[in-house]
């Protein structure tokens, strides 16, 4: 009887540990989704929201008129409206019908699960997206400190430096 019940609580184990795995997984996905999505709001508002509506168009071959409107009717961010597309391109199921999944209250990894797709794939894209706006972003700045004005900055934070160079701050 003892060794039937170690047995049973063995395979339970056995089954079970990929479950708890997954679930872990799941979670961090989701949370590092959620962490993206709300970079690339930030980058709206700190580039425009015409460049990213550029860089989505690009990402998801839609053009930008439709992904205007689908913002406007879901009132999503752009960093649900990503994941939204992510989700549908992933899934082959229409954008609308994962939007309104979404509205009714659904959160994006149950919609991922329900529809097949693993999280952690959608994660890599809207990182690689973030990414490459950061890097034109990066981009952009430089080619800033490249012109007269970039030049001056640059004089400015040299003699800054030399007058003060144990990096101390005035009080």
């Amino acid at each position: 009887m003892a060794f039937r019940s170690i047995a049973v609580l063995a395979l339970l184990l056995i089954v079970a540990a990929p479950l708890v795995r997954a679930a872990q997984t799941d979670t961090t996905d989701l949370a590092e989704l959620e962490k993206q999505a709300e970079a690339l709001d930030r980058s709206a508002s700190e580039i425009g929201h015409e460049k990213i509506y550029q860089n989505l168009s690009t990402e998801f071959d839609i053009p930008v008129d439709m992904l205007r409107s689908q913002r406007v009717e879901t009132d999503f961010g752009f960093g649900e409206l990503f994941i939204a597309n992510s989700l549908a391109r992933a899934s082959g199921q229409d954008f609308g019908v994962l939007a309104q999944q979404r509205q009714d209250g659904k959160g994006w990894g149950v919609i991922a699960r329900e529809n097949g797709v693993k999280l952690g794939s959608v994660v890599s894209r809207i990182q690689r997206a973030n990414g490459a706006i950061e890097r034109e972003r990066a981009a952009r700045r430089n080619t800033r400190m490249d012109g007269p004005a970039g030049k001056a900055d640059r004089s400015r934070q040299l003699n800054r430096q030399q007058a003060n160079p144990a990096g101390r701050g005035r009080r």
